[in-house]
C-alpha cells in the first residue's frame, strides 16, 4: 500500500501534502499494516488496513459479502 501511495504521489502527482502528512503518521502506528490515498486524487480519503482496535477514529467497514481472510496473511 506505501508503494502505491508513493506512486500516486510522484509518479501521478494527485495526492496533497495533507494525505500525504495522515499517511505517513497512520504508518507509523503500530497495528498499521499500511495506509494509501484512494478516490478521485487531489483531496481523496485514505484506506488503511489495521489490526482490529488500532484506530479510534474514522469510519470502520467490516468485510462483508465474500470477503475473507487469505491463510498466511493474518
Amino acid at each position: 500500500m506505501m508503494q502505491s501511495h508513493a506512486s500516486l504521489r510522484d509518479d501521478f502527482e494527485v495526492s496533497t501534502a495533507a494525505l500525504d502528512e495522515l499517511v505517513d503518521h497512520l504508518s507509523s502506528r503500530p497495528g498499521v499494516h499500511g495506509a494509501r490515498l484512494t478516490g478521485a486524487g487531489f483531496g481523496g480519503c485514505v484506506v488503511t488496513l489495521t489490526d482490529p482496535g488500532v484506530l479510534k477514529t474514522g469510519w470502520r467497514l467490516d468485510a462483508a459479502g465474500g470477503a475473507r481472510l487469505i491463510s498466511g496473511l493474518a
